[in-house]
């Protein structure tokens, strides 16, 4: 990560993007955000729900200094923040251990046992900070938050180079850690107060987050903010916007599903990880739409109680038929990018060979093949005369076979065997330069 951090006067800390690794924190809305908080001049409390790493608390305050900003720290980000020391100290033990280790290399077993040596030794005698430190020996974008999920993973050595800084950072906050139903309850009725609410992604199980959120939790939440002055950030992975908007343009007339017969199947077609989601920053002030500013649909009985079921469809397969997947597929924004720019056919054809690498332990060369020399394989996709192609990365195993996590990286057009050499080039720079 490049430094965020900017002095200001009187010594004030401005960041950019929260000091220690946090997945899902908003660095990418940083301008918006601030553009957001213009909105609300006569605002004085703005009370953050859904903490996180605190960024949009400490983006608050900065912007804000004559207002209340409540921080509530669900996660204890702070307790990562008060032991950075600690976590710089440890992280100058292993790069001592990984000395002779090339960038980006699996970690040997005698290493890898060294580190974990390192880190009973620690937590002997205090905190050790497992989500930032692991960012620093598993591969790009992944974390661990105990030594045992440590012990399970391969190690590579993406050592971060220079000690974390995080002075300043939490300076101005009033931090709390509560339900964010008890925080609402306790300053919704208070003059002045904004929300800020930016809740965990709609179906969230991953990483380092605590929670399973389903489509009754995040509707919940916009029961709460209904009436209050708020920033929401929502994801094109809930379309909950689209939904509410629906909901304004149409009538339910009792429960459409209701005598259905109803059989769970597998929920995804292959599964999109963290750097996919197209996001959104929605303001609401008392006065009503400006701009980006929008009113919240004004709920009244019970709309919501049934639309869990459209995760169950009549006459899909029985549990015991259902498609069972052995590979995790995590898609980075370059193949984002390059997979909604393909017409309708390409994607298809894409869709047809990922559910393949998906469900498939021994993979045709026709879809999936090794680049010679290198420590990548190709996805390939040919549509009439064309070849496209898709660089991948296998995390958990050096045969593709065997691996149950893959990162799909760039994506080209072939128009030669001489794209490789440049291809091969980015795939690293990505792999390097993956953050959350």
């Amino acid at each position: 990560m490049k430094n965020t951090v900017k002095s200001v006067g009187g010594g004030i800390q401005r960041y950019s993007a929260a000091p220690l690794p946090f997945m899902g924190q908003k660095r990418r809305f940083v301008n918006q955000f601030r553009e957001a908080l213009r909105e609300f001049s006569s605002a004085t409390t703005f009370v953050d729900l859904f903490g996180g790493s605190g960024l949009l608390s400490h983006i608050t305050a900065r912007e804000r200094p004559d207002a209340r900003v409540i921080y509530n720290d669900f996660d204890d980000y702070h307790l990562r923040i008060e032991n950075v020391e600690r976590t710089n100290a440890i992280l100058a033990e292993i790069r001592e251990i990984l000395a002779g280790i090339p960038r980006m290399a699996k970690v040997p077993a005698d290493a890898k046992a060294q580190i974990i040596a390192l880190f009973e030794e620690h937590e002997q005698s205090g905190f050790v900070d497992y989500i930032t430190i692991s960012s620093s020996i598993l591969f790009s974008g992944n974390y661990a938050t105990n030594i045992c999920e440590i012990k399970k993973q391969m190690l590579y050595n993406t050592t971060k180079q220079t000690p974390y800084v995080c002075d300043g950072y939490l300076d101005g906050l009033e931090i709390i850690k509560a339900d964010y139903r008890e925080l609402f309850s306790q300053y919704k009725d208070i003059p002045g107060v904004v929300f800020l609410v930016d809740p965990p992604y709609l179906s969230t199980e991953a990483g380092v987050y605590k929670c399973y959120w389903r489509l009754r939790d995040y509707l919940d939440v916009l029961h709460v903010i209904d009436g209050h002055p708020y920033i929401y950030f929502t994801s094109n992975k809930s379309n909950i916007v689209e939904l509410i908007d629906w909901m304004q343009s149409n009538s339910i007339g009792g429960n459409p599903f209701a005598g259905a017969n109803r059989r769970e199947v597998s929920e995804s077609y292959f599964k999109i990880h963290r750097h996919n989601a197209l996001s959104s920053i929605i303001a609401c002030t008392p006065q009503g739409p400006a701009g980006i500013i929008r009113r919240p649909f004004h709920f009244s009985g019970n709309l919501f109680g049934c639309l869990h079921l459209i995760r169950y469809i009549c006459g899909m397969k029985d549990e015991e038929t259902a498609v069972k997947t052995i590979r995790t597929v995590y898609q980075t924004e370059e193949f984002i990018s390059f997979y909604n720019s393909l017409p309708e056919a390409v994607q298809k054809k894409y869709d047809y060979t990922l559910d393949i690498v998906q469900r498939i332990y021994a993979l045709p060369t026709k879809f999936v093949k090794q680049l010679t020399g290198t420590r990548f394989y190709e996805i390939r996709v040919a549509v009439g005369s064309n070849a496209y192609r898709t660089v991948i990365f296998a995390t958990n195993s050096d045969n593709i076979i065997t691996a149950t996590e893959i990162y799909l990286l760039n994506s080209f057009l072939k128009k030669s065997e001489k794209d490789y050499k440049k291809q091969i080039a980015i795939a690293e720079k990505i792999i390097e330069e993956i953050q959350i």
